[in-house]
């Protein structure tokens, strides 16, 4: 890998399982539903596809796929990790040095 722990990544960066099931529960009370996600990575199902690139999955990615598998509803997902400037099935978007409007 590239990073490093505590040099050029931090474990401080991932949320807790904690804040994962607070973002859960909060989605949960929307019926699983909201305009835009806007996240650093994607669930890992959209990472899987994007052209190009090859990540392994982490707790983070496979918690976003869980909330896909549970029927999240949204508009678009925005991400910037890839450091692309595509949409991937439809609904995803990746942004690498574009600034869009959402509303």
């Amino acid at each position: 890998m590239f990073r490093v722990k505590n040099v050029s990544w931090w474990a401080e960066e991932m949320p807790s399982e904690a804040e994962m099931q607070a973002g859960f529960q909060t989605l949960q009370d929307m019926d699983f539903e909201t305009d835009f996600v806007v996240s650093h990575c994607m669930p890992n199902m959209v990472a899987s596809v994007v052209p190009g690139h090859v990540f392994a999955p982490d707790a983070l990615t496979l918690y976003f796929d869980r909330l896909i598998q549970k029927g999240l509803r949204f508009e678009r997902w925005i991400s910037g990790h890839y450091h692309t400037e595509q949409v991937v099935l439809e609904k995803y978007q990746i942004l690498y040095k574009s600034v869009i409007r959402l509303i």
